[in-house]
């Protein structure tokens, strides 16, 4: 299996066609040497800011920030394939970000679409239709995908969710619903239940399903200004890890396998100290390494709270995503 470095030339294409390699498991060549293995013929192009035009293919309608001349995106002639888009250019851009400089319509328009996975997908399709290669799978055993799973404990006790909700399903006149949270903060209050505290039973259902998953503590601090409604949340969410009972069902779950991770509070990404002190505080009490963290609501300025993160000593986020849709803000 030939291995070889990539040239510093090309920072774009080389970590577009490090990231196609590694999703398909073939051996990482650099970019001249990869199209001669495989026949390929790739359009060099400039990448433009926004988006430049769209074009029909079998995965439907796919953006692309170039001109193209032949909208026959991949053509296919006695083994040879011309690439008529700069397809590695196209993904590192994207995973480096690019998506960011996207007007709030645009990305709107492609945050459901897994512009890179689809990218990827027709070139794999058709150099397979056309050499004979064993590609290692991804992920073991031949599985399509990996689940992760984790939990953001934003809260960790019930207490004005029973008279918002009310007041909400009150509004939407679902009186029933109303009623049963009121009924349920006396009842809850007289047989001391906390519908919020179930780490045990999470840890339950893992068990039985032979998982484990990450737990992201959250120590808010934000603000709370009265004449400021959207603050008021910050008052409402707020334990400390100094809390006693914290500190044991972090431990518990720390000593039982499960992961302990930084919930970033809601200012923190631009706060570096702030992430420092509550990694510090997580740390000495469990008295090992915190690894990950995920952005309280995904706030992010990136690259900055990316460098706070990597100046503390974490090794990975989890906030990239969308804080107000679902999609793929990256474009995969």
């Amino acid at each position: 299996m030939m291995m070889a470095s990539y040239s510093s030339e090309d920072p774009y294409r080389n970590y577009g066609l490090e990231h196609f390699c590694t999703k398909y498991g073939i051996p990482k060549l650099d970019l001249e040497k990869f199209e001669r293995k495989f026949s390929l013929e790739i359009i060099k192009n400039e990448i433009q800011d926004n988006i430049v035009t769209w074009i029909k293919t079998d995965h439907g309608k796919l953006p692309f920030f170039e001109g193209i001349r032949d909208d026959t995106l991949i053509r296919e002639n006695n083994g040879k394939i011309k690439v008529n888009f700069d397809i590695f250019n196209e993904i590192g851009y994207i995973l480096s970000g690019h998506l960011e400089r996207l007007t709030l319509k645009e990305r709107e328009k492609i945050a459901k679409i897994p512009i890179v996975d689809i990218y990827e997908r027709i070139l794999f399709d058709a150099i397979r239709r056309n050499k004979k290669i064993k590609a290692k799978p991804f992920w073991p055993n031949g599985k399509k995908f990996a689940l992760c799973l984790t939990h953001d404990v934003d809260e960790v006790r019930k207490t004005y969710q029973y008279f918002t909700r009310s007041i909400q399903h009150i509004g939407r006149l679902e009186f029933s619903r109303a009623f049963y949270h009121i009924k349920s903060f006396f009842t809850d209050k007289i047989y001391r239940r906390n519908p919020y505290w179930t780490f045990e039973k999470i840890m339950k259902l893992e068990k039985d399903l032979g998982v484990k998953s990450t737990f992201f503590f959250l120590q808010e601090d934000g603000k709370v200004d009265i004449l400021r409604p959207e603050t008021w949340k910050h008052y409402a969410r707020r334990y400390k890890f100094s809390n006693l009972e914290i500190i044991k069902i972090i431990n518990k779950l720390h000593h039982a396998g499960w992961e302990i991770g930084l919930h970033g509070s809601y200012y923190s990404y631009k706060d570096p100290e702030k992430l420092r002190k509550d990694k510090n505080e997580l740390e000495e009490i469990l008295n090992t390494k915190i690894h990950g963290i995920r952005q309280h609501h995904l706030n992010l300025e990136i690259p900055e709270t990316w460098h706070h993160h990597e100046k503390i000593g974490l090794e990975y986020d989890t906030s990239l995503g969308f804080n107000n849709c679902l999609g793929f803000r990256w474009g995969t």
